[in-house]
């Protein structure tokens, strides 16, 4: 079936991109390699679980509609029914996933390589349509596109296959294509009705993922509306329009709306969020077995002070642990490989800023993007000390911090034509 879709989709194109083809079927096949993953070396996880609760939901939708729809109500107001309590996954952003593992299940059938592979032909779908949003805005390079969300390895691996990092960064990719869409509409009657359209659109899916993954939503939403509001400024005089007043206006409005998002979700609130950080990295530090997968940090707790203290060591070590000499599992090695890689990319790209002195031209979108990347890193590696987790975690931006860091003179155009070409001519 994600083959009809893929064949599909390309049936009326002369000039089909064999590479894209490659990106799909590496996505398929990370979905299946996921699978083993759990299956074999963890023994058991989140994906079978989560598929086995979308079976249960499928049935309980089968024999008793009310059940199921009293289910889908009660995990979209963010409580538990009685029905979602017999679930192994009873908290409701789990059930939420469940949920939509039940109707792919509906359609496809209770296999779940086949289910994998599906969803993750639709976080596949959902990139492509932000990489032609952003190649259609920004002309960035389909290299640096393909290489940040299609085939840098923990990306591939964590946002395929049945978890809620799939359906997290496929949600995020078409949220940001409807407000990149918002965003470029021009002043006009004929687009009041399309504008709609897609805020309504975005407002239905920005909530869906409040429920999935709240803390993510909380920086990303109030980022986009600063960034609107900086980016529709339009002031007569010159010196209002200067890049630093715009990044200023930008950092204010954020600021605001930041403080607003504490009164949305309890653990947002400004007397409760630094607790709920220290809570799950306790629970997190007494359910690891291995000491040396922690981020471990100096007196930790729920003040101000300790986090300011601690935030040096939560951006290195959660951007660049595991360490290549750390010992440990292949997925350990690989993951201390990819960071080393990460590192490189990094230190080149801020050489090429202030040694190099490279101007910035959409400087409002990668201010907004530094502020999305480090804040989340902050967050997660502060909550999540586990280095293993906090791996899969970051994959709701990691690819923004790839298109960021990725040397824009790094090309693949011949290799690319090269193969394109014997493809063709095979």
């Amino acid at each position: 079936m994600p083959f009809l879709i893929v064949v599909l989709a390309f049936k009326n194109d002369r000039n089909v991109d064999y590479l894209l083809f490659f990106a799909w079927l590496c996505k398929v096949v990370a979905a299946v390699l996921l699978g083993y993953i759990y299956q074999d070396f963890y023994s058991t996880g989140d994906t079978f679980s989560l598929f086995e609760d979308g079976q249960r939901l499928k049935d309980l939708a089968e024999d008793n509609l009310s059940a199921y729809t009293q289910v889908l109500l009660n995990t979209l107001a963010g409580s538990k029914s009685e029905f979602s309590i017999a679930l192994a996954n009873s908290n409701p952003r789990a059930v939420l996933m469940s949920l939509f593992n039940s109707f792919l299940i509906f359609i496809f059938g209770e296999n779940y390589w086949l289910v994998a592979m599906v969803a993750a032909s639709i976080n596949f779908f959902a990139a492509l349509l932000l990489i032609q949003q952003l190649q259609k805005i920004f002309q960035i390079s389909t290299t640096k596109l393909y290489i940040a969300f299609f085939f840098f390895p923990s990306v591939l691996l964590w946002s395929s296959g049945l978890l809620k990092e799939n359906l997290l960064t496929a949600g995020l990719y078409i949220a940001l294509v409807l407000y990149l869409k918002i965003s470029v509409l021009k002043k006009a009657n004929t687009n009041y009705l399309k504008s709609s359209i897609y805020v309504f659109l975005l407002s239905i899916l920005l909530f869906l993922l409040f429920r999935l993954k709240y803390y993510y939503v909380a920086v990303f939403v109030p980022l986009l509306l600063a960034h609107y509001t900086a980016k529709k400024l339009t002031v007569a005089s010159d010196y209002w329009q200067n890049m630093y007043f715009r990044l200023g206006v930008m950092l204010l409005v954020f600021s605001l709306l930041v403080l607003a998002a504490t009164h949305t979700h309890p653990n947002l609130k400004l007397g409760n969020i630094l607790g709920a950080i220290v809570e799950n990295n306790q629970k997190m530090v007494s359910e690891t077995s291995n000491p040396k997968n922690l981020i471990v940090y100096h007196d930790l707790s729920a003040e101000l002070s300790s986090f300011v203290k601690n935030l040096p060591q939560a951006f290195m070590q959660g951007l660049l642990r595991p360490y290549v000499w750390e010992s440990g599992h292949i997925l350990k090695r690989l993951a201390a490989l990819e960071n080393s890689i990460l590192i490189i990319m990094v230190i080149y790209a801020l050489y090429r800023l202030f040694a190099q002195q490279r101007s910035i031209t959409h400087y409002l979108e990668v201010f907004a993007v530094i502020l999305f990347c480090t804040i989340m890193l902050a967050l997660l590696a502060m909550a999540t000390p586990n280095l293993g987790t906090l791996a899969r975690y970051k994959v709701g931006f990691l690819p923004f911090l790839l298109l960021l860091v990725f040397p824009s003179n790094f090309k693949l155009s011949t290799l690319y034509a090269m193969m394109s070409k014997q493809l063709k001519q095979g």
